[in-house]
């Protein structure tokens, strides 16, 4: 039993340390996205109060 339980916790760390650099990306992505839409959203309001 705890052999299985060691290996399977080796599994899901080896199954997180895959996906941590695609995670982090995605992220990066993601901030840069929404900075993208905040500087729409600055200038379209910008346009409003004009």
């Amino acid at each position: 039993m705890l052999l299985n339980e060691e290996l399977a916790r080796a599994r899901i760390q080896d199954l997180h340390d895959d996906v941590r650099p695609r995670t982090v990306r995605t992220n990066a992505r993601a901030a840069r996205r929404w900075d993208r839409v905040a500087r729409w959203a600055s200038r379209r309001a910008g346009r409003y109060r004009a």
